[in-house]
């Protein structure tokens, strides 16, 4: 009965209030009546436009309060997961729980309950990769524990429960679900005879770091990611190249081996063209050769020859004379005799 009645008179307080929508919103989100709307506030208030409250310098964000809903939603996971999986052993556990709490997990379930449209922060601060992939997780976190702090533990169970497990995550599914992309990526291509390389390059972006990388997979990009952890780049580029791959047909590919093989052919055409190139310039010189010895052979004929002629005709030459002197010296014994 007294439950019901701070119910019904906070209803009634900010009905009329300029909290209004804000009180509107949150009970549609969890489910729940907020009694104390300043700590829903403030777990919707990002650092970027906090100010400052203590001399130490601490700001009235919604930090302080993240690291509460942490611990209560990590709490409250971890029973559920427990209850649910009774014979799994701990490592199954907990990497499930890494999966349900992770970041992109948590990101993606303040859009979905509509939270995001609730944070104030400063535009400019988005311009940050590392605030972009964040922010709305975060946010989410302080929540979980602005409504520990106002409704207790068994409030935020039943809005980690009901609102955000039951309503959005399969986590029979998610359990199926692999969070190692990159050891994925590896193993697939290492089984198709594929060549995977990883690219890493260091961009600054103010005064962070920022590491983009790159999934070149047979000399071609399969997937590209920026993040402040290199880590998660290497994550979520390897993600994207494995989706990419899925939708890649498979003839598109040649494996390594074949890529080393037509190299390997490639090369011996080359050797045994420049061989042939190598033996028909050595026949040439060779042709050459014979002919130089043909022409120098066919001269000393020649020569020969006609040395041989020469002398032939010396010698008919002489015999003619001979027989010449000999018929003369006839005449002249025939005369002689008369």
């Amino acid at each position: 009965m007294r439950n019901n009645l701070i119910t019904f008179f906070s209803n009634f307080k900010y009905y009329f209030s300029k909290d209004r929508v804000l009180f509107t919103r949150i009970k549609q989100i969890t489910g729940i009546t907020p009694l104390n709307l300043s700590c829903y506030k403030q777990s919707l208030r990002h650092h970027s436009i906090a100010s400052k409250i203590h001399n130490s310098g601490s700001k009235d964000s919604n930090e302080r309060l993240e690291f509460l809903g942490d611990a209560v939603l990590n709490s409250v996971i971890a029973e559920y997961l427990f209850k649910k999986y009774p014979y799994k052993d701990e490592g199954f556990l907990t990497e499930l729980r890494s999966k349900i709490v992770s970041r992109v997990s948590l990101n993606d379930l303040a859009l979905k309950i509509g939270l995001s449209e609730l944070v104030e922060y400063d535009r400019k601060s988005m311009q940050n990769i590392n605030v972009r992939n964040s922010i709305f997780g975060n946010a989410l976190e302080a929540f979980i524990g602005a409504i520990f702090l106002d409704k207790g533990f068994k409030k935020s169970k039943y809005f980690i429960i009901e609102k955000l497990l039951r309503l959005h995550i399969d986590v029979d599914k998610l359990q199926q679900t692999e969070k190692n992309f990159k050891g994925r990526l590896i193993e697939y291509t290492q089984k198709s005879g594929m060549n995977l390389d990883f690219k890493v390059d260091e961009l600054a972006h103010g005064k962070q770091k920022i590491f983009k990388v790159s999934v070149i997979v047979n000399k071609k990009v399969f997937g590209e990611a920026e993040h402040t952890n290199k880590k998660q780049a290497e994550q979520q580029a390897s993600e994207k190249a494995i989706e990419l791959l899925k939708n890649t047909p498979k003839d598109f590919f040649i494996t390594q081996e074949r890529v080393d093989e037509l190299e390997e052919v490639h090369l011996n055409e080359v050797f045994e063209e420049s061989f042939i190139i190598d033996k028909n310039e050595s026949t040439e010189n060779q042709l050459e050769e014979v002919l130089e010895e043909k022409l120098i052979v066919e001269d000393e004929l020649e020569i020969e020859i006609f040395a041989d002629q020469n002398e032939a005709i010396q010698e008919i030459k002489i015999e003619n004379i001979d027989l010449d002197n000999a018929l003369e010296y006839q005449t002249e014994d025939a005369k002689a005799n008369n």
